[in-house]
């Protein structure tokens, strides 16, 4: 007879490294692939995707999500975005850590930067070229793949939560308090442009230099169709707005929770086929509380990330959601 052994956690869950598994001789069981809240989502293609959330965790699929392998990141920081420029050259970050892989995260190591502040966007134009903005207004450029971070002035101090950019040098950032910055010189200079409200901001995709949509507090959803110089507020019906991705200029979605971030009740996908003239509310599977980002291999596949390690998948352009979640078993083995 087989003696199965079950070990009961009650607390916050710290996924181990695979060479830890290797050594304990333990691996993660229920649910899969992990449990931890997931914060940040990049797709490269139909079957590449990294996702990152909290206390250090870092999984990818290279199979369109059917299997998600963690990844060891030798940190327990919790960590909110990630970027990759092609399968294997992308960043992740969360408080005032970064790191880096140039191996499809094999191996990711910490890179160095000069702040206190906690980092919350990230994006690389290609793979030596991006740009991570933070708190108290920072924002900083690398060019050499993150070997150096270079300072620039922002003009504000409001935190800086996403970042967007359309070439090396055409980038836009969202924060708090409405605030909008736009560079079009690698950000040697940056210009406040004029957003229209006072909520914070979170997420933000540009498809191209003149077209973006930006998302944030209190069902606001942004549009400019001229690079920022004048954004239009759009239509929707979710109440905290997390993260928003694009395909083209009329296809995209935006996600995050129907109520406000105190009581945020269920996590949504709000949909478009028309540049945001208007937003339908999708069926998605599960009750996840929020939903925090989102994004697109191609014009058909789609991830999208969350609490308690929500992953969702769309293979037919947003039309359809689909759990990449699997439960063992829902019973109290504490019991």
């Amino acid at each position: 007879m087989k003696l199965i052994i079950v070990v009961c956690l009650i607390a916050s869950v710290v996924l181990p490294s695979a060479n830890m598994k290797a050594q304990s001789g333990w691996t993660w069981q229920n649910p899969l692939p992990q449990p931890n809240w997931l914060f940040g989502v990049s797709c490269v293609d139909a079957k590449t995707a990294t996702a990152v959330g909290d206390y250090g965790t870092i999984i990818r699929t290279t199979d369109g999500g059917r299997s998600w392998l963690v990844q060891w990141s030798g940190t327990t920081t919790s960590l909110n975005k990630v970027s990759f420029s092609d399968a294997n050259a992308g960043t992740v970050l969360g408080g005032n850590t970064i790191l880096r892989t140039t191996d499809g995260g094999s191996i990711w190591t910490r890179q160095t930067i000069e702040t206190a502040a906690s980092l919350n966007g990230v994006t690389f134009s290609n793979t030596t070229t991006g740009y991570v903005v933070g708190d108290s207004g920072r924002i900083f450029r690398t060019t050499d793949g993150g070997i150096t971070w270079t300072k620039q002035l922002s003009g504000t101090t409001h935190p800086l939560n996403g970042v967007s950019f359309t070439s090396a040098d055409r980038g836009v950032v969202v924060g708090d308090f409405g605030t909008i910055l736009a560079t079009t010189n690698g950000g040697i200079t940056w210009t406040a442009q004029w957003s229209g409200t006072n909520e914070n901001l979170f997420g933000i995709c540009f498809t191209d230099a003149d077209t973006g949509t930006v998302v944030g507090d209190v069902a606001t959803i942004l549009h400019t169709t001229n690079g920022g110089t004048t954004w239009t507020k759009q239509h929707a019906t979710a109440g905290t707005l997390q993260g928003v991705s694009f395909k083209d200029r009329n296809r995209g979605i935006v996600v995050g929770s129907e109520g406000p971030f105190y009581d945020p009740g269920l996590g949504v996908i709000l949909r478009t086929t028309d540049g945001g003239l208007n937003w339908s509310r999708l069926s998605i599977p599960g009750s996840y509380s929020t939903l925090y980002s989102a994004s697109f291999g191609n014009a058909y596949m789609g991830i999208v990330v969350g609490t308690d390690g929500a992953i969702l998948q769309t293979t037919d352009g947003g039309n359809n959601w689909a759990s990449q979640n699997r439960t063992v078993t829902s019973v109290d083995l504490c019991g």
